[in-house]
């Protein structure tokens, strides 16, 4: 029913946030029709495209009745963001209409287009939205761990990230990184990681399940970056990290030059990786002598 109104009627409203709510992602505001107690439905799209409705009948306070110029008190809305939602339109940006209950015309309401879709997720979001133990992070999305996890085959077509810090255990049975752009990564060469986190290799079920794409046989219990993928990790300074080979390194060697000064000390234990997607073909060996680095001798 309407109230008594001086200049008309309109939709009136507000986009208040974006936000992950109790594991799910909703766009909340307020909607109404000046001077009407009823409550109006909102829409939710990305450009032309329609995603979601409701009605806005969640009970609001005096300040929106004010702006409504009306009694009621049931304004506000919550739409629902989906997980396929946000794959499809990530980065894009929201847009809420009011539709009228009085012929006047739809309106997109107040913050429209200011909000935008996620392109970042924590894997806690990812995790629950996954039906099973394996685990897809798509080409468009970043993924940053912030919480233990214990998964089957992760394949990272987009970005996973470390985050900013935290102390996290991932236990996997594999992970794959795949696809131009794809990139495991933990911070960088300046700015490098500062938690702790470790990753942990259950099982022996081939990485190559975790694509319907045909790969190479990757065996069990690896990480392998493929097909333009890359894996970027940067700890603490320190003895740990990754260096190449300035050359190669043939059997019965016991030397070995790698391309970037190391804080390798005698004693020191070291993983020569393998040259094919075998990781039992990794030899393990102890530094005997330190030379003028790069120059280091093996036992």
């Amino acid at each position: 029913m309407p109230d008594a109104l001086t200049n008309g009627t309109e939709v009136r409203g507000q986009v208040d946030s974006l936000a992950e709510i109790d594991g799910e992602y909703f766009v909340t505001g307020w909607a109404c029709q000046t001077g009407y107690t009823n409550s109006i439905s909102v829409e939710l799209y990305s450009g032309p495209t329609l995603i979601a409705s409701v009605v806005a009948d969640s009970t609001s306070g005096n300040e929106i009745a004010n702006t409504c110029e009306t009694s009621g008190r049931n304004y506000r809305f919550r739409l629902r963001v989906s997980y396929e939602d946000i794959q499809s339109y990530g980065g894009s940006s929201v847009n809420v209409r009011g539709v009228s209950i009085a012929a006047t015309p739809a309106v997109d309401i107040e913050r429209s287009w200011v909000e935008v879709f996620p392109e970042e997720l924590g894997l806690s979001y990812l995790v629950g939205q996954s039906a099973t133990s394996d685990l897809v992070i798509p080409s468009n999305l970043t993924v940053a761990i912030d919480e233990d996890v214990d998964l089957g085959l992760v394949l990272v077509e987009g970005n996973l990230t470390c985050g900013g810090a935290g102390t996290f255990e991932f236990i996997t049975e594999g992970i794959l990184v795949m696809g131009p752009g794809a990139e495991l990564s933990c911070g960088t060469d300046t700015v490098p990681y500062v938690g702790d986190i470790s990753f942990i290799l259950k099982n022996d079920r081939n990485l190559a399940e975790a694509t319907t794409t045909s790969v190479p046989d990757f065996g069990g219990k690896s990480i392998v970056a493929f097909d333009g993928g890359k894996i970027s990790l940067f700890g603490r300074p320190g003895k740990e990290g990754f260096v190449r080979l300035s050359g190669d390194a043939n059997v019965n060697d016991t030397t070995i030059t790698v391309d970037a000064p190391v804080a390798w000390e005698v004693g020191d234990r070291i993983v020569v990786a393998p040259s094919g997607f075998d990781p039992h073909h990794a030899e393990k060996r102890e530094v005997a002598v330190r030379r003028q680095p790069p120059w280091y001798q093996m036992t």
